[in-house]
């Protein structure tokens, strides 16, 4: 009995320990691996696609370490869309913070904020308004691609993510006349 609270106390020290060399040797890898990321180019972009539920492809891909966090940056991103889809995402540059902490509980990786630069999006081809009716509300049901992709796009920026922003952005939508 008089054991049990130092056999505890040394259970403790060995557990932190621990935790502190796995996040070490985390922290290190990650800052070794990162300005090397252009070799995962395309499994960078389909967890990309993975994640917000539009394919995107990337002309560039970069990664670096600033002050506590991961980022990983994207350059000249567009989204692939549905050929019958007239919806244009073009994003000059977007940076993704990474959490170090939730992405090592969660196994995956989870971002902590995301930058935008030069976003692009042109929504004017999608159908609003069904013929004849004057009521305004999702698409016209012939197009399920064009609803999807505005589904992915409300869930990606304001349900997914807590912490974004966008610079020099423009959207391009239509316009009703009534």
């Amino acid at each position: 009995v008089k054991f049990l609270p130092s056999l505890l106390w040394r259970t403790l020290i060995w557990s932190l320990v621990t935790v502190m060399v796995i996040l070490a040797i985390t922290v290190t890898v990650l800052r070794v691996s990162l300005p090397r990321l252009d070799k995962y180019q395309t499994d960078i972009e389909t967890w990309v696609s993975q994640s917000t539920g539009i394919e995107f492809r990337s002309e560039k891909v970069s990664g670096y370490w600033k002050n506590t966090h991961p980022f990983i940056a994207l350059e000249n991103l567009q989204a692939i869309l549905p050929d019958e889809d007239k919806t244009q995402i073009l994003i000059r540059e977007a940076e993704i913070e990474l959490d170090v902490f939730a992405s090592l509980r969660n196994l995956t990786p989870v971002v902590s904020t995301l930058r935008v630069d030069g976003l692009s999006l042109d929504v004017q081809h999608i159908k609003w308004l069904k013929e004849g009716n004057q009521a305004i509300g999702k698409p016209e049901a012939s197009s399920p691609s064009s609803e999807s992709v505005l589904t992915d796009i409300e869930y990606l920026l304001l349900r997914q993510l807590n912490d974004f922003s966008t610079a020099n952005s423009n959207g391009t939508y239509q316009q009703f006349n009534g």
